[in-house]
């Protein structure tokens, strides 16, 4: 069974070729399987209304060159027949907490929606493209996200499995 205890550390390393991204922490309410390549999550209305959500970062962080991950969302089961689950994807500064700033965009999400982030580190820009072609663009400010940048991931008003790609 994979980890299940709550918010949970492993080491950062820095990103190099050929190795794959995984999921490095996680707030409570998640599950993180063995591999640290899928995460089940679950968020509450009451969780909503204060405004949480849950939350997962990377185990990787990227100071320079061109990056790529993709994220798949399976199994996604609304709070709520009311409730449009969203998906937040992008990026923070590798040494802050899960509660701290992230630069990115939120998302409106269906089951099995794949999600990629695309981060040029060396030009300052991440950008985010969804399973419906829509693509947005930042350029980053080092000095609100400095480098070593992190995937940062966070979902509102579902329940469901977080999925990085190969």
């Amino acid at each position: 069974m994979g980890n299940t205890s709550g918010t949970r550390d492993a080491p950062l390393e820095y990103a190099q070729q050929g190795v794959h991204e995984k999921f490095g922490r996680c707030t409570y309410g998640t599950t993180l399987n063995d591999d640290r390549t899928t995460a089940t999550f679950s968020t509450t209305g009451a969780e909503e209304l204060h405004g949480d959500c849950q939350v997962l970062s990377g185990r990787l962080s990227y100071a320079s060159g061109c990056h790529r991950i993709r994220i798949r969302i399976e199994q996604l089961r609304p709070f709520s027949y009311f409730s449009q689950p969203k998906l937040y994807v992008g990026i923070s500064n590798a040494r802050v907490n899960l509660g701290g700033d992230i630069g990115g965009y939120w998302h409106n999400i269906e089951d099995n929606d794949v999600f990629e982030l695309n981060m040029n580190c060396d030009q300052r820009l991440i950008r985010v493209v969804g399973s419906d072609g829509r693509e947005r663009r930042a350029n980053v400010d080092l000095n609100e996200y400095p480098l070593p940048w992190q995937l940062r991931l966070a979902v509102r008003g579902s329940s469901g499995v977080a999925r990085l790609l190969p």
